[in-house]
């Protein structure tokens, strides 16, 4: 991906595409409904950035990114290789918290007695109530 630092108000996309030696280009009519399959499998429009490529469902989240990224270097996300494991090293930059939080809940359980199936509110799944959870604090 190539990012032109002119802002231009008609801007055109481009895919490149090459087999063997010979590359064509061909023009892509509609960014969003290229893209949007690889990013969600949700059927709905979505708003991408041509910059970064980051994509929203609202229009005004769109322009709000574009005021940040505008001001910020295009940065390529760089993940791991898959089976690679991250770590974290540098202990030395951890912040320190001045309090720490241990917490232990329990819960009762109670047989719940029905007496016919359309008194449990899933009667449209295959799902039968047993029993009820209530929570107890220690």
């Amino acid at each position: 991906m190539r990012i032109s630092s002119k802002q231009c108000e008609r801007v055109v996309d481009l895919l490149l595409t090459s087999v063997d030696e010979k590359q064509h280009y061909c023009l892509i009519e509609n960014l969003s409904r290229l893209l949007t399959s690889h990013v969600s499998n949700k059927i709905c429009k979505r708003y991408f950035y041509r910059r970064c490529l980051n994509s929203y469902t609202r229009e005004d989240r769109l322009k709000q990114h574009q005021e940040y990224c505008n001001n910020h270097e295009a940065v390529k996300i760089d993940l791991p290789k898959p089976g690679r494991m991250l770590g974290f090293k540098n202990y030395n930059r951890l912040m320190r918290h001045p309090f720490v939080l241990y917490a232990d809940s329990e819960a009762l359980s109670s047989q719940l007695i029905l007496v016919n199936q359309t008194q449990t509110c899933h009667t449209l799944t295959n799902t039968n109530i047993m029993s009820h959870h209530r929570s107890v604090t220690t």
